[in-house]
């Protein structure tokens, strides 16, 4: 008896769901708060830090929020690019460059990871605890899954 209002984007446990044709959600949120994250961190020691720490910081106070929820979305290509493009962002602004060359290098010798590869890291992760939980849920896909496995061989 009450009139549902129009909405084209709603949270739900902190993932912002778009009205779309196919499930899809905005990422605009995520990456605004790495953003406030980062320029908090940085604000409070970025000049004075070494990189080692700032980077080590970034991976554990800022990465979190940008990749929150990843492992369970449908992310398309544009998805993880923009993605990525947000975090060379803040490495341009940490190594005071331009050159995605040089951020490459950076983050080879810093040892960090492209965005796609720890998204692909936290899916598998998160697949395989759905594998092996005692859950009837997930206990019910992974059958359905294997079952789909056999038939597709």
């Amino acid at each position: 008896g009450e009139i549902v209002s129009w909405a084209s984007e709603i949270r739900y446990l902190g993932i912002f769901i778009k009205s779309a044709m196919h499930f899809k959600c905005s990422l605009d949120n995520a990456k605004q708060s790495f953003f406030r994250s980062f320029n908090a961190v940085y604000g409070k020691i970025g000049v004075f830090a070494k990189d080692k720490l700032l980077i080590q910081l970034v991976k554990s106070k800022c990465l979190p929020s940008l990749l929150y929820a990843t492992e369970a979305l449908p992310l398309s290509k544009a998805d993880i690019n923009s993605l990525e493009f947000t975090f060379n962002r803040i490495l341009f602004k940490m190594f005071k460059t331009s050159s995605i060359d040089v951020i490459h290098d950076i983050c080879f010798y810093f040892n960090l990871s492209s965005i796609d590869n720890l998204i692909m890291r936290r899916k598998f992760r998160f697949l395989n605890t759905m594998l092996n939980s005692c859950n009837m849920l997930c206990a019910s896909c992974n059958e359905m899954v294997m079952l789909d496995f056999k038939l597709n061989l």
